[in-house]
């Protein structure tokens, strides 16, 4: 799936731009508006963007459930090694290790990534900040033409670029 980025000025050209898509059959689930005035956004009844498309929430837990991954096989080979050298320790207590690291990884990952802005929509953060909306439409790869037509029909609303998106409930 690609996420197709657009960039305005104004709302209710995103709006307009919303409806057109709707009649052409574009589901709203796929359509998501992101800009710092979210009182705004709701009013034109557009689909407003979640925390998970402003705040590297996903990517960072993942990050940290890697890092936590290889900090709990370090540990492992560590009390593998010691326990060939000292004495045992119970099958249950090192897998009680091997899997906390990587929960404990994950939750500072969330706690970080809420820290720290999405990193697909870093670049348009200034813009952002300046009062632009970002209009994003996530298509699959067969109507990326068609959408790409159909947008192209909006003078108002700039294209900013494209990003892939592995899961998209899981890519904001």
């Amino acid at each position: 799936m690609k996420r197709l980025y657009y960039l305005t000025d104004n709302l209710n050209y995103a709006d307009q731009t919303s409806q057109h898509l709707h009649s052409a059959g574009v589901a709203d689930k796929y359509l998501h508006v992101l800009g710092n005035d979210k009182k705004e956004i709701n009013l034109h009844h557009l689909h407003a963007a979640s925390r998970l498309f402003e705040l590297d929430i996903i990517g960072s837990a993942w990050r940290g459930v890697v890092i936590g991954m290889v900090l709990g096989f370090v540990c492992f080979i560590s009390v593998l090694l010691s326990q060939i050298l000292l004495h045992s320790i119970s099958p249950v207590a090192m897998l009680v290790m091997v899997s906390v690291f990587p929960l404990l990884g994950g939750s500072a990952g969330v706690l970080f990534g809420l820290t720290k802005e999405n990193h697909h929509i870093t670049r348009f953060h200034d813009q952002l900040s300046a009062g632009q909306y970002l209009f994003m439409v996530d298509v699959v790869g067969s109507y990326e033409t068609r959408i790409r037509g159909l947008m192209g029909q909006h003078i108002d609303m700039h294209e900013e670029g494209s990003d892939e998106v592995l899961i998209p409930a899981l890519s904001y």
